[in-house]
């Protein structure tokens, strides 16, 4: 019997092995060997400093702790990297620009004490010249200023060695083709003259890295000048073609360098990255649970299949976790940048499968968006989509009208007496068929999101002011209170970070509900089994005071 569903983010699941013409194919077989890689990633220590402005909220503490929760749902690896950028690289020395204004340089140890939340130790080291610091490729004639600048890297390396991390790479200048903020003139000579520098240094001989472009079109001409003096390539990916950016990852491994992506701006450049050889890669900024999962199963798992869209600027993998065998998640991503909208259907060639809770079938059709220029339609998309094959699956897609019971108790989500307040505290109730306890399950717009991964739930009794399950705006402790609250969002629009949700299927028709700016679980306080038992968020104790089933409720 030809089984098919359509959806908001699918255009076909179908039993059938007939496949789109116009979509970019993905085979596989769940049950293949698959391929291991050995790359690291790990989350970025950056505090930008324009002008004595810092900035350390998304990139700060509780940044790092919805991220470490994220990040830390599997048995990650150990050998994680992180990237750290300062622009005044002296730790606690006093240094006089050329304007005659004086920087302090304890910001690399705010950095650090960001990254110690994380228990890393391997450093990607990015070096950026001071923003007040405008140096034309003639300043860098000055022999002393160059190694001045030398010694100042090295003295930032073994200073991160005093304190125990473990410096991989050291790149001299971040996007040095953009000239406003790379500071060697914007010319590879100067870059090439300060690397060959750094190999006569010896602190920092083996681990200079470049060139750090920010345009790939440029990459491998850049790469061809300095290719003498650096140990380790890297190229960041914020223009250019994809195929100047495969050219470059493949000039420099035919070399015989090594290679890190030290500022990963989304999964596809991670995606890209580990197949052509990097060994480490950092995220430049946290978005949800697609980086979360790729880093994960490619630490704990293999890779399946892999193909790439050169038109649209878009990547598409399936992946399985070796603990989990009858199991994949299906993995897209798209350029920042350049994307353009795109189709991948994923084929699976061994066995009949739920993708995301459409199926029994075969294929399954994604479609990517993207758009027409920078912050033109360009959303950064990315999807994880699960794949389940055995007896325990979920056996359809979680979109529509539910009571959300908890395992633990029985009893189910509901908002207080119907009270459509914002900042309600949320609490469970027995359930007595109340509109208060009916929520509207959807997921979020794909074209206004770069994870779209994640569901919102709305209080179905609250649709002339709406209210969404919310996750006390970044209260990020264990134990904070689950609220509702309303921003206007409807189906066309983005709800805020705190109210999107993901469903993580774990058996038995439950699953856990996962905040995406959290990390957090949502969870009964306590595993109370009483009526108005308020209902908060909680790490992962692996009890059933986190798991909720969704029970459609009948109109």
């Amino acid at each position: 019997m030809l089984i098919s569903a359509t959806a908001q983010s699918v255009t076909t699941a179908s039993s059938s092995m007939t496949a789109s013409p116009w979509a970019q194919q993905v085979p596989f077989n769940i049950a293949d060997e698959g391929q291991q890689f050995n790359f690291a990633t790990g989350m970025g220590g950056w505090s930008w400093d324009f002008f004595g402005y810092k900035e350390r909220n998304w990139v700060g503490e509780n940044a790092k702790v919805a991220r470490l929760n994220f990040f830390g749902r599997n048995s990650t690896s150990s050998s994680v990297a992180t990237s750290l950028s300062e622009e005044q690289l002296r730790t606690g020395i006093t240094f006089t620009f050329p304007d005659g204004t004086e920087g302090s340089h304890n910001g690399l140890d705010t950095d650090l004490a960001i990254i110690d939340i994380t228990g890393v130790k391997n450093i990607l080291l990015l070096c950026d010249m001071d923003m007040r610091v405008r140096l034309s490729a003639s300043d860098w004639n000055n022999t002393n200023r160059v190694n001045y600048y030398v010694n100042d890297i090295a003295l930032a390396v073994q200073y991160l060695e005093s304190k125990g991390y473990n410096v991989i790479s050291a790149a001299p200048f971040n996007e040095p083709d953009f000239n406003a903020i790379g500071n060697c003139g914007g010319t590879a000579s100067v870059f090439n003259k300060v690397a060959a520098a750094m190999q006569k240094h010896p602190t920092l001989k083996g681990r200079v890295c470049g060139p750090n472009t920010l345009n790939t079109d440029p990459a491998v001409t850049w790469y061809a000048t300095i290719k003498n003096n650096v140990d380790i390539i890297n190229t960041h990916q914020l223009a250019g073609s994809f195929d100047h950016l495969i050219e470059f990852w493949q000039t420099g491994k035919n070399d015989g360098k090594r290679a890190v992506a030290d500022e990963m701006h989304n999964v596809l450049e991670a995606m890209v990255a580990m197949n052509y050889g990097a060994e480490y890669g950092t995220w430049w900024g946290y978005e949800g649970v697609t980086r979360a999962e790729f880093a994960n199963i490619t630490t704990n798992g293999r890779q399946l299949t892999y193909k790439e869209d050169l038109t649209n600027f878009a990547v598409a993998g399936v992946y399985r976790y070796d603990s989990e065998p009858d199991r994949a998640k299906a993995i897209i991503g798209t350029s920042e940048r350049q994307a353009t909208p795109t189709n991948f259907n994923f084929i699976s060639q061994d066995r009949l499968a739920y993708f995301d809770g459409y199926g029994p079938a075969y294929d399954y059709m994604m479609d990517v968006p993207g758009g027409t220029g920078y912050q033109n339609g360009q959303t950064n998309a990315e999807r994880t989509i699960n794949l389940y094959s055995g007896e325990d699956v979920p056996v359809e897609p979680v979109n529509g009208q539910y009571k959300i019971v908890n395992k633990a108790s029985g009893k189910v989500l509901s908002l207080p007496n119907g009270d459509a307040t914002i900042r309600q505290s949320i609490y469970q109730w027995a359930d007595g068929e109340l509109a208060n306890q009916a929520w509207d399950v959807y997921p979020i717009n794909k074209k206004n999101s770069a994870d779209y991964s994640y569901v919102v739930i709305r209080n179905a009794n609250t649709s002339t002011f709406p209210l969404y399950l919310d996750a006390s705006a970044w209260a990020m402790d264990k134990g904070a209170k689950v609220n509702v609250w309303s921003d206007g969002d409807d189906l066309s629009t983005l709800p805020n970070g705190w109210q999107r949700w993901y469903l993580d299927y774990v058996g038995n028709g439950y699953y856990h509900v996962i905040n995406h700016d959290t990390g957090l679980y949502l969870a009964v306080d306590g595993g109370s089994t009483a009526n108005g038992a308020n209902v908060i968020e909680w790490d992962n104790d692996g009890s059933d005071k986190l798991l909720w089933k969704f029970l459609p409720v009948d109109h």
